[in-house]
């Protein structure tokens, strides 16, 4: 049925989702121990809510039919280190990334015009991030306590939330002539980025 939902106990190693799979249900693979690679087929539009949030996974594949990831759906992903967001996602949730201490690399998709609240915060390890250029705004802690050896803030952006950019930075670049509009920013005292 590709209407269905799935609703996932516990799996072992790898789990890959069938091409059937439309959605995961909010909180479907909360908390899991035993899964550490995610590969997603298939159609599914959202990845819900805390889909797979708290959980060991280290890999995912994410689906190119993707086009949103919801509130906190990879929140406390301790082990993730590497995420490919496919293409055509238009919006990261609120808390998306939120705690996961060991992602180190992300590649946005080009369509992502915002960045919710602490989408990426507490992301420690987080080094290298391509903001988009089609995006437009960043909101409150978005990357706060992360440790960029580099961070280029492109034209398009038009405000910055407060504490979005309260991080620990070798360099922060503006693109274009116009300074966005920044909220306040309180001092980074987590994060830190690798000498060269």
């Amino acid at each position: 049925n590709m209407k269905k939902l799935l609703y996932a106990g516990v799996a072992k190693g790898t789990l890959m989702l069938p091409k059937k799979t439309t959605q995961i249900a909010a909180d479907a693979f909360y908390g899991n121990t035993t899964v550490e690679m995610v590969f997603i087929q298939g159609k599914m539009k959202k990845l819900a809510k805390r889909s797979l949030a708290y959980s060991q996974i280290k890999d995912v594949t994410l689906p190119d039919s993707l086009r949103e990831i919801e509130d906190g759906a990879f929140m406390a992903c301790k082990k993730l280190s590497d995420v490919e967001i496919p293409k055509g996602v238009k919006k990261i949730g609120a808390y998306a990334f939120e705690y996961c201490y060991e992602l180190e690399r992300v590649v946005l998709p080009e369509k992502l015009t915002t960045l919710e609240k602490q989408s990426f915060r507490y992301c420690y390890s987080l080094r290298n991030i391509k903001l988009p250029k089609n995006l437009r705004t960043i909101k409150a802690g978005a990357f706060e306590d992360c440790g960029f050896n580099r961070l280029i803030i492109p034209k398009s952006i038009k405000s910055i939330g407060r504490n979005a950019l309260q991080v620990t930075t070798k360099k922060l670049i503006f693109e274009g002539k116009n300074i966005p509009k920044i909220a306040k920013q309180n001092a980074c005292e987590l994060g830190e980025y690798d000498e060269e």
